[in-house]
């Protein structure tokens, strides 16, 4: 009678799952980094193709480059980087993630949320992005103590209300709409399935990197930090958007206000706004521990591999890895 045969060298079920895991994670690793990679390009590379092309088409000439505006005046100067910008991050972006068959809408899922709820987190979170704008103050001053470079951010903005609204659009509206799409809506989206709270954590990392200088790197890493938390406890991503918006709409408005006031004045009445947003955040937060704590539990997710072997499988995978070195190449540049 013939016995079947049994092998002493099944895979164990485990192993097996945490194989299939990995080799997934790696994927999508290479899809992170080829969008990082194209982002980094096209975002370095488009407006001097740009200016060139204008150069030689005669709209302006080569000594004009020495002018803040290109010789265009404000308005003009705006618009064009407005089109940057949104070309910029918009194409890599949808052609990479289309490439890569990521076939989901990164502005989805948007669950409905409860006014009062929405409201204090949002507040909350504002709160939050203030105490890292006092950390990454007290940051800068280090660096520049310890020899290292901090680049000024540059200067756009011109006593006039068409000004204001260009300034506001680019760098709050912009921002809070196509960087939540690439960062939360498609990085951190496809990271979740490995955990949400290193989903969060590589997506506030590479958020802060594409930044690109020491002046930013902290304060976006931490904002980032919140926007993910706000993101994975809500299956919003308006959530996250609508902190964006107000904290770089914030920033925008003090530097309108500061034409206005006299200039001994100017870093008083932004300190006392940063501290009112702050105990106004730690007022929501108060109020949400006490009234709505079960909204803000992170979703847990069960994932085979442990932590270091997500981060391993992610640095061995060569194109993250390059992604990274590239950021990296950029942030020392500028410093």
């Amino acid at each position: 009678m013939n016995q079947p045969f049994h092998s002493f060298f099944e895979p164990n079920p485990q192993q097996v799952r945490m194989e299939e895991e990995k080799n997934k994670l790696k994927k999508d690793a290479t899809y992170i980094g080829v969008l990082s990679i194209a982002l980094t390009l096209v975002m370095e590379s488009a407006f001097t193709v740009l200016v060139l092309a204008l150069i030689r088409c005669g709209v302006f000439s080569a000594e004009q480059l020495e002018d803040p505006y290109l010789g265009l005046g404000n308005t003009m100067y705006m618009v064009m980087y407005i089109g940057i910008y949104v070309f910029a991050l918009l194409v890599p972006a949808v052609v990479v993630s289309f490439l890569f068959k990521k076939r989901f809408f990164p502005l989805s899922p948007a669950k409905p949320i409860r006014f009062e709820v929405a409201f204090l987190g949002i507040l909350g979170a504002v709160g939050l992005c203030m105490l890292s704008n006092i950390i990454n103050s007290y940051l800068i001053t280090i660096f520049t103590e310890v020899g290292l470079e901090v680049p000024e951010a540059p200067q756009t903005m011109e006593q006039t209300i068409p000004s204001l609204a260009l300034n506001l659009f680019t760098m709050a509206v912009l921002p809070a709409l196509l960087e939540e799409i690439i960062y939360r809506g498609y990085i951190l989206r496809t990271l979740r399935p490995y955990g949400n709270l290193f989903a969060v954590l590589v997506s506030s990392a590479l958020f802060s990197l594409m930044h690109g200088n020491l002046r930013q790197i902290p304060f976006a890493f931490i904002v980032g930090l919140v926007l993910g938390y706000l993101y994975v406890i809500t299956d919003n991503i308006w959530m996250p958007a609508a902190v964006h918006f107000t904290n770089n709409a914030f920033s925008v408005l003090m530097e309108y206000a500061g034409f206005f006031l006299p200039e001994e004045k100017v870093g008083f009445f932004y300190t006392v706004a940063i501290y009112g947003l702050l105990l106004l955040g730690i007022i929501a937060a108060i109020l949400l521990l006490m009234f709505y704590k079960k909204h803000l539990a992170v979703p847990r997710v069960e994932t085979a591999l442990p932590a270091g072997k997500r981060v391993s499988a992610l640095l061995t995978t060569p194109l993250f890895l390059i992604s990274v070195i590239l950021y990296a190449i950029l942030v020392i540049m500028g410093s």
